[in-house]
């Protein structure tokens, strides 16, 4: 759980971390003394291992990570990312590779919260800063974390949900992962919030669709012939909502069951305006970056950040807000 500030669910950062006086000053010294130290004029090499590359999701954090590498200056950040799912074993791979390639460090989203504990403890072991985003691991081997308090925003998409169906009735869930830390952090947020405050509403079952947007689909259509009855599903990201989406769509069911999501889609606003999607809690993986970003050169000066785990705060869009001013930033990764 995060240890430094409370996320306030409805509402972005509007400050950032300042930069650090001691880092600027002391930029070309500072970056040479934590590892096998490279020369005065060596540019430092940062690796960005994702889940997937090619997502709005992950382009705003890789985004966010240049920006901040921009603003320090002499920083180089590469996206590794890796679009084979599962991504587990690329993922290892990709950080022995970085090791191997003599990166400065790593920024890590895990898509396993234990598969890759023992190779982040070996690149830890070689001298690599290794900075979290997004999703961390179940043992703190890593420098720091900076993520959405998952178990926080999915209690909200259970509060969202439960507003949209009056309070009473059936739901599901299609969740993405039944691997990933934030995929079953945000399921225990939601069901722990059901559980406590909704007696009136039942959740009939959780299926994990493994990234594939037609298993949601199939997993989604399965819910509605077994509960006719049903009156809402979670897709608790993008690839699960998108069948969520489509897997309500075909069993006519659009004015029936409502449907929330968890990040932003690329048509987020067409889906909300046709009604297709209620609501989505959104992330900010640019923060996400630039933040993780900031801590690796910190931790490389010789200056780690004072807490391991960040909360980065996220924002309820729905069809009565989409259009504020305040959202589209948000929807565009403005900070």
């Amino acid at each position: 759980m995060p240890k430094n500030r409370n996320p306030a669910v409805n509402k972005i950062p509007c400050t950032l971390m300042l930069l650090s006086l001691i880092l600027v000053a002391a930029t070309a010294a500072a970056l040479i003394g934590c590892r096998e130290s490279p020369n005065i004029t060596d540019t430092v090499r940062i690796g960005l291992i994702t889940t997937y590359m090619d997502t709005t999701y992950w382009r705003s954090a890789y985004k966010g990570a240049l920006d901040r590498a921009g603003q320090l200056g002499g920083i180089e950040v590469t996206h590794l990312g890796t679009n084979i799912q599962p991504a587990t074993d690329e993922q290892i791979r990709l950080i022995e590779h970085c090791v191997e390639e003599g990166y400065d460090g790593i920024l890590l989203a895990a898509s396993d919260r234990t598969a890759l504990i023992e190779p982040i403890r070996r690149a830890k072991d070689a001298g690599m800063p290794i900075v979290m985003i997004d999703t961390g691991v179940s043992e703190p081997v890593y420098d720091a974390l900076y993520s959405t308090d998952n178990k926080h925003a999915g209690a909200e998409c259970a509060r969202l949900m439960a507003h949209l169906i009056g309070g009473e009735g059936e739901i599901a869930i299609v969740s993405f992962s039944g691997f990933a830390k934030a995929a079953l952090d945000r399921e225990e947020g939601f069901v722990d919030e059901v559980a406590k405050n909704w007696p009136d509403i039942r959740i009939v079952g959780v299926e994990y669709c493994n990234f594939d947007t037609n298993e949601a689909k199939r997993q989604t259509e399965g819910f509605i012939r077994e509960f006719p009855s049903i009156r809402g599903i979670w897709g608790t990201n993008p690839v699960a909502a998108r069948g969520v989406i489509e897997g309500v769509s075909s069993q006519g069911k659009e004015d029936a069951i409502a449907v929330i999501s968890f990040d932003n889609h690329s048509d987020l606003v067409q889906l909300l305006e046709s009604g297709k999607l209620k609501a989505t809690v959104i992330q900010n993986p640019s923060l996400m970056g630039a933040e993780g970003t900031q801590a690796i050169a910190d931790i490389l000066a010789g200056n780690p950040p004072p807490t391991q785990d960040n909360s980065i705060e996220v924002t309820v869009v729905s069809q009565e807000n989409v259009n504020d001013i305040s959202i589209q930033a948000v929807l565009r990764q403005e900070y």
